[in-house]
């Protein structure tokens, strides 16, 4: 009886030590026509975003730690540059742009209102994607 109980008691701690690490991490899926910017901004550190195939015309800021950026596959899901970037979204400064410095792709870091590097932004991972 003394063994069933021992047991018993670490299977509940073990437990218990595992299930708050698996529910901190979290999946978001992206379609064509949704932003990818929208469910950086929305994440929570540690979360994992799916984009579906598709062309997406985003400039990208990640400025949290543990981003998973997933696409489908290089060929099925790319990431272009905005026709008219607008300042303040994904990567694009707010002091304006010079018709050949429009950015493409993915910035990582985290920066304040005046687009300022204000410190680095670690394990964040991007795959499946085309730039």
């Amino acid at each position: 009886m003394r063994v069933k109980m021992t047991f018993a008691l670490l299977a509940t701690v073990a437990l218990a030590l595992i299930v708050p690490a698996a529910s901190s991490a979290r999946t978001v899926y992206v379609s064509e026509g949704q932003s990818i910017q929208n469910a950086i901004d929305n994440a929570r550190p540690w979360t994992t975003i799916k984009i579906g195939p598709g062309t997406y015309e985003e400039s990208l800021l990640v400025n949290k730690d543990g981003i998973r950026l997933v696409g489908e596959s290089r060929k099925q899901t790319q990431i272009v540059q905005p026709a008219n970037p607008t300042a303040g979204q994904g990567c694009v400064p707010p002091n304006g742009l010079d018709p050949g410095e429009r950015p493409n792709g993915i910035c990582i870091f985290d920066v304040n209102e005046n687009f300022e590097p204000q410190s680095t932004v670690e394990d964040v991972e991007v795959r499946n994607l085309s730039l």
